[in-house]
């Protein structure tokens, strides 16, 4: 059962961090796998990344877990916060490791929502040589950065729906 007082986040002004209340702990799922961004829902009802991950997945040496990879975030916890930083010492090793197990290919990294501003935030934590080793590209797929626009055709987002063609040709040239 849904209870709303679990799904409040508490700010303290003072210090300027969010959190939950006493005993209401959030934990993404899947960290490092794709579990966290396939579906909305817990019953696997309401598609995600699913669409984009089936895919991704046909492009030739694209493997689950190993060159596709997600880091699933509660956007809720507004940068700077301890778990802000814990995420991004999290995110570093993940694009570090997948960068290793990959050959040292460089990563590319795919953002959606509220996660553009939160990548946006870890790329000013990181040195630009260590940007320039690990990180291929970004693509930030609707993205809230200076706000949201109207979208007035489908056709204006290239990687509406099925049609995420735009988007596995710029991976594919990652390296």
């Amino acid at each position: 059962m849904f209870r709303h007082d679990q799904n409040i986040m508490n700010l303290d002004t003072y210090v300027h961090l969010s959190y939950f209340p006493t005993g209401v702990q959030v934990r993404p799922k899947g960290f490092g796998n794709l579990d966290g961004v396939r579906y909305v829902d817990n019953l696997e009802i309401i598609s995600y990344y699913q669409v984009m991950i089936e895919e991704l997945l046909k492009i030739q040496g694209m493997k689950e877990g190993v060159s596709l990879r997600a880091a699933p975030f509660d956007y809720r916890y507004s940068p700077p916060s301890g778990k802000t930083t814990r995420y991004f010492n999290r995110l570093t090793r993940l694009i570090e490791e997948t960068y290793e197990i990959n050959g040292k290919k460089r990563v590319a990294i795919i953002s959606h929502s509220m996660g553009g501003l939160i990548f946006s935030t870890y790329l000013e934590t990181r040195p630009l040589v260590w940007k320039r080793q690990f990180l291929h590209s970004w693509s930030n797929i609707g993205g809230v950065m200076g706000g949201a626009l109207k979208v007035t055709s489908k056709n204006s987002f290239p990687c509406h729906a099925n049609n995420i063609s735009p988007l596995v040709s710029q991976i594919t040239k990652a390296g």
